[in-house]
C-alpha cells in the first residue's frame, strides 16, 4: 500500500527545487512544462542577475540550477563562477542555442554538468534525471569516505600506533597478486586480458547533442586509444557523416537535435552500411530500448557512461568485428 507521500508523488510528480537563471519568462515556461510533463514536480524560482543568483544561494538550498548563456549584463560562466563560490555541489546545465565548443570546454573545466539545446527540450527530463543521480552518489560517497575516515583508527591498516594484523593481511595479499600477475606478463592493458588493442575498430564517430558530454566523451574515447573523426549533433547530420567518414564505430545518443532520433539514424545508416553502433543516451527507457532492439547494435549504455563502462562495449565491438573479418 502506497504511504500518503508516495500517492502524491504519484499524483502530482516528484518533487524538485530548481533555481533558473533566465531572462526569457516564455522560455522558463518551457522549462517547466518540461519538467512536469517528464514527472516532476518543480518548485522554482527564476532569476536573472548576478545578485539575484547570489541572493536565492542565501535563500534556499536548490537541487539544481538551469541557465541560459547570453542574458543581458550577465552570462553563464558568470553564473557557474557564483555557483563554485557558494555551493559548489549543485549540478548545473545551460539551456542556450548559442554556446560554442570554447564556451563549453571553459564550462566544463569549471564544473559545469550539461549542456542542452532550447530547441531541443525533450532531452531536460533525462539530462535532470542523470544530474540529479550524479549529486546523489556524489554525496553519498562523500558520506561513506567520512564514515571511513572516522573508523580507521579502529579498523585500517595503522591501530592504536601498531600495524593492524587484519590489515597487513591484505595488503601482503595484494603484493603476492600483483607479483604472480607480473610473472604471467598479465601487464592491465585497456582490454585488461594482457592483448593489444584490435585495429578492427579504430575510427569513431560521435553522435551527441550535448555539447559537454560530447566533449567528455570524446577525451574518454581518446584516452583508451581511438581517434575520434567526426562528430554529430543532430540525425541527418550523423547519416551525412556516417556516409561520408565511414567510421568503423558510431557511439549513438538518442535524442538529437532534429526530427530524426538516434534509433531513426542509426536504421538509415544500417540500410545503406552495417556499420556497428553503441547507444549512450538517457533515455535508456523499456520503450526506447525495445525500438533499439530493431537495429542491429553492439551495446546500450545508460548516461552517465564511465570508462570501465564504454571500454567493456568497445571490447566486445571489436571482438564481434573480429570474427566477421
Amino acid at each position: 500500500m502506497l504511504s500518503g507521500k508516495e500517492r502524491t508523488i504519484k499524483k502530482i510528480g516528484h518533487p524538485i527545487r530548481v533555481l533558473i537563471v533566465e531572462d526569457s519568462e516564455d522560455d522558463t515556461e518551457l522549462m517547466i512544462r518540461s519538467l512536469r510533463k517528464g514527472g516532476f514536480y518543480p518548485r522554482f524560482k527564476r532569476v536573472q542577475t548576478a545578485s539575484g543568483l547570489r541572493s536565492m544561494l542565501d535563500q534556499e538550498m536548490w537541487d539544481i540550477v538551469l541557465c541560459d548563456h547570453n542574458m543581458p549584463g550577465f552570462d553563464s560562466i558568470s553564473a557557474l563562477k557564483i555557483i563554485n563560490e557558494k555551493r559548489s555541489d549543485i549540478p548545473f546545465m545551460i539551456i542556450s542555442d548559442s554556446i560554442t565548443n570554447g564556451i563549453a570546454e571553459e564550462l566544463l573545466s569549471n564544473g559545469a554538468s550539461a549542456t542542452l539545446s532550447k530547441s531541443n527540450l525533450n532531452a531536460l527530463v533525462p539530462a535532470v534525471v542523470r544530474e540529479l543521480k550524479k549529486s546523489r552518489a556524489k554525496k553519498d560517497n562523500s558520506t561513506h569516505q567520512r564514515e571511513k575516515k572516522q573508523k580507521t583508527g579502529k579498523n585500517g591498516l595503522i591501530e592504536n600506533g601498531k600495524i593492524s594484523l587484519f590489515a597487513a593481511k591484505s595488503v601482503s595479499d595484494d603484493m603476492d597478486k600483483q607479483s604472480k600477475s607480473l610473472v604471467n606478463g598479465e601487464t592491465g592493458s585497456h582490454s585488461g586480458n594482457g592483448k593489444e588493442k584490435s585495429e578492427s575498430v579504430k575510427n569513431i564517430l560521435i553522435v551527441e547533442d550535448e555539447l559537454i558530454q560530447s566533449i567528455l566523451l570524446e577525451k574518454l574515447i581518446k584516452s583508451m586509444g581511438y581517434t575520434v573523426i567526426g562528430k554529430a549533433t543532430t540525425g541527418a547530420d550523423a547519416i551525412e557523416k556516417a556516409m561520408q567518414l565511414k567510421p568503423d564505430l558510431i557511439t549513438m545518443d538518442i535524442s538529437l537535435q532534429d526530427d530524426i532520433d538516434g534509433i531513426m539514424a542509426t536504421k538509415t545508416i544500417q540500410d545503406k552500411s552495417m556499420i556497428p553502433v553503441i547507444y549512450i543516451s538517457g533515455n535508456s527507457d523499456k520503450y526506447n530500448f525495445e525500438r533499439a532492439e530493431k537495429t542491429n547494435f553492439i551495446d546500450f549504455i545508460p548516461k552517465p557512461v564511465s570508462k570501465e563502462s564504454l571500454q567493456k562495449s568497445f571490447i566486445k565491438a571489436e571482438n564481434i568485428c573480429q570474427k566477421k573479418n
